[in-house]
């Protein structure tokens, strides 16, 4: 049987039966057409520390320090010998951008390169059945949880669109923290043919209650947006909206981003409370923006929306003020200088594994959970002679 025909019967056999037995249905197909003692799909769970099995009990294995972490990590295939004498294959799991976690296909015979090349395309395909059957069940969320979220965690993850995306001519990448019970900050992105839209979004209050309100904004924003408003006029409406609901005694914060890969300009509306940091290859710049009233603050306010000064081959940093201002022990912020020294040293990582890192890198600087919600959102923009197709 040729490549093309036992790949094609794998993926067939993907789609012949309920989307909740995709792990045993990939295992079953796959045994009849390689020679292998198993297949796994490890799923990352919601802050990114470890990935779990979505089929059987096997514990969670861990991001840093293993060889399945060290692939989902950098995004490329890799091989491992056992100590049982089998060889395990180990492919990134990632639709468009969407790092879901990897597979693992253990071998009783090491797979030669076109081996290898074959299961990297099921792999991919493997990642858009995820996707599309987390639409019908819940089996993928609930394997993606290692502990119980909070209701008000549940209803942020629930509104999040992927974590992450790329393009040929972008990469955005965002994380939420503390994974799992964060109430009032959130993120939210849409790509067009034209482009990036995206937003951070700093809610207050605390539970459900902060929850709420950041929801309500970013279905407010996404009205807008889908009716082809720009993101000042976005950041309008919510604003508009949002205090017509509450007459001013709630808001949010919020940084709206534009990025046009046709004529490759970024703007931005900004109400004050999340920070924008370019990094251009080693050097850092704080990009500081007029300051306009928080969305719902006062009474049919108009927004304006700044050009930034960006050039293709820089990578742009928001994080929101639980990131920024987070204490360590000695009751020091983390600022620029701590912020800065990790993006020089995540440089060359992809932009959802800069992200994963600058999160764990707050973590060990604070030494303890955070204690104030914290959104970190990055975008690459891509040079031309690093363009490459999505592919994922």
């Amino acid at each position: 049987m040729s490549t093309t025909d036992r790949t094609s019967q794998i993926l067939t056999a993907l789609r012949s039966g309920q989307g909740t037995e995709l792990p045993a249905l990939l295992t079953a197909a796959a045994k009849t057409h390689y020679p292998l003692s198993g297949v796994d799909i490890l799923i990352v769970d919601y802050n990114m520390s470890a990935m779990v099995a979505a089929q059987g009990a096997a514990a969670p294995v861990p991001i840093d320090g293993t060889p399945e972490g060290r692939v989902f990590a950098s995004q490329r295939t890799a091989q491992v010998e056992s100590g049982d004498q089998t060889h395990r294959l180990i492919c990134a799991l990632t639709a468009r951008g969407q790092r879901l976690g990897v597979l693992v296909v253990t071998f009783t015979d090491e797979p030669d390169e076109d081996v290898a090349g074959e299961w990297e395309i099921i792999a991919q395909h493997v990642a858009h059945e995820i996707v599309v059957v987390e639409n019908i069940t819940d089996r993928f969320r609930r394997t993606r949880r290692r502990r119980r979220l909070t209701l008000a965690a549940e209803i942020q993850w629930d509104t999040l669109p992927a974590r992450s995306v790329a393009t040929p001519d972008f990469a955005f990448a965002g994380q939420l923290e503390p994974a799992y019970e964060v109430c009032g900050d959130t993120f939210d992105w849409s790509t067009d043919p034209e482009g990036l839209t995206a937003a951070v979004i700093n809610g207050y209050n605390q539970g459900t209650s902060a929850a709420v309100l950041t929801n309500f904004v970013v279905a407010a924003l996404r009205n807008a947006r889908r009716s082809g408003d720009d993101i000042a006029a976005q950041a309008a409406l919510a604003s508009d909206l949002l205090y017509t609901q509450h007459q001013g005694g709630q808001y949010v914060d919020a940084l709206l981003l534009r990025y046009d890969t046709v004529t490759g300009r970024l703007t931005a509306v900004s109400t004050g409370s999340a920070q924008m940091i370019r990094l251009r290859g080693t050097a850092i710049a704080t990009l500081d923006l007029p300051t306009q009233p928080a969305l719902g603050l006062e009474e049919e306010t108009d927004y304006t929306a700044s050009a930034v000064p960006v050039k293709p081959g820089d990578r742009i940093l928001v994080v929101s003020d639980g990131v920024y201002d987070a204490p360590n022990s000695a009751n020091l912020q983390y600022r620029l200088t701590a912020l800065g020294q990790v993006l020089r040293r995540t440089r060359l990582q992809p932009a959802g594994e800069a992200v994963r890192t600058i999160i764990r890198d707050v973590l060990d600087y604070r030494g303890s959970p955070l204690d104030d919600d914290a959104v970190v959102a990055c975008l690459d923009l891509l040079p031309a002679d690093s363009r490459t197709p999505s592919g994922g």
